[in-house]
């Protein structure tokens, strides 16, 4: 892995787009995620994640086969499931590429993109990109990373070989479909452009205006988060009351050499268990939120817990242990406070059961 700070340079460009004002802001804003992208040719910015994502899904024709290998409960997935499977003539079929060897088992003449959300699922998985990339190109299969959660700071899939990536904020927020420099890419490109500009689906300039005022200290911030996350898990790692931690980050995670290799740094997100039931969990997490964690206010900044099984108490027990959804089981996403006082405050919500 790199230093998360290698683009310095870019900064004074972008003082300089916020300097232009709000008109235009949303060409500066795919202008300058060229500019930061390894690899990248044309970048589309739209107003929202599902507008991006459905730009991406309608450059493929009707009885195409989507490849998944994303968590299975996170918005894209579920409009998939929801929405685009019974409104198009195109199939989601969700794959696991823990062994990338499986993919050529699994395409199929009308498979047409493979559509990946690193890292994946609950169990953090890091992608052998490399290693999937060269069974795509034999089968004619794109690939599309989902690079909004992690960011350009920690990872650059389009500069390994992928076909395109989206980028952006929260789910609100402006994201941008960014491809890479392919010359089979040029059709899906003119597709893009044309929803962009004529399917009402484009990102206002006010909202891509702010996009770049955040784009300031993403490298800072996306550094704070992997460090926090880093020193949170390996002190969870061999805490007694923990009964594993998922994240890229630590050497015992299946896929940390292909975090070593590929990415700059690992995220601000962990899966914890917890040798703990539902209502002893539950304590935990009423722990932190007194010590100020475990919010959804400020999502990106603060701290948050989620508690996976509390939130989904009417499904039976036994139906979520067989979803993997154990009662100890939390999702932490860092957020920007120091240090310390995160792994302080759950180092003492632990202690208090």
């Amino acid at each position: 892995m790199t230093d998360l700070h290698t683009r310095p340079h870019h900064l004074p460009q972008l003082a300089a787009f916020l300097a232009a004002g709000v008109s235009g802001a949303r060409a500066r804003l795919e202008e300058f995620y060229l500019m930061m992208a390894d690899g990248g040719e044309a970048s589309f910015a739209f107003g929202s994640k599902i507008a991006a994502v459905n730009a991406v899904l309608d450059t493929i024709d009707s009885g195409s086969r989507v490849l998944v290998w994303a968590d299975p409960m996170a918005p894209v997935s579920r409009h998939f499931d929801t929405i685009r499977t019974r409104t198009t003539g195109v199939t989601f079929d969700p794959v696991d590429l823990s062994d990338p060897n499986q993919l050529s088992t699994l395409v199929c003449d009308n498979s047409r993109l493979l559509w990946l959300e690193p890292p994946i699922g609950l169990q953090r998985r890091i992608p052998n990109l490399q290693a999937l990339i060269d069974c795509a190109r034999g089968h004619d299969l794109r690939i599309i990373v989902d690079n909004a959660a992690a960011g350009l700071s920690c990872y650059q899939p389009l500069g390994l070989g992928a076909d395109m990536m989206l980028l952006g904020g929260d789910e609100a927020a402006p994201v941008a479909v960014v491809t890479a420099n392919q010359p089979y890419l040029m059709f899906a490109r003119e597709r893009l452009r044309f929803f962009r500009d004529h399917g009402g689906a484009g990102a206002a300039d006010a909202a891509a205006y702010g996009t770049l005022q955040a784009l300031v200290d993403a490298g800072l911030r996306a550094a704070q988060k992997s460090a926090t996350a880093t020193a949170l898990a390996t002190a969870l790692a061999s805490h007694p009351a923990v009964r594993r931690v998922d994240y890229p980050g630590l050497p015992s995670h299946p896929d940390h050499h292909l975090l070593q290799r590929d990415w700059q740094a690992a995220d601000g997100k962990l899966t914890v268990l917890l040798d703990r039931d539902l209502a002893a969990t539950t304590a935990v997490v009423a722990h932190l939120q007194a010590a100020g964690l475990a919010t959804a206010a400020a999502p990106g900044f603060l701290t948050q817990i989620d508690h996976l099984a509390a939130g989904r108490q009417q499904i039976p027990a036994p139906v979520r242990a067989e979803m993997g959804l154990d009662d100890g089981l939390l999702v932490i996403t860092v957020g920007l406070e120091p240090t310390a006082q995160i792994c302080a405050a759950v180092d003492r919500a632990l202690a208090a059961e």
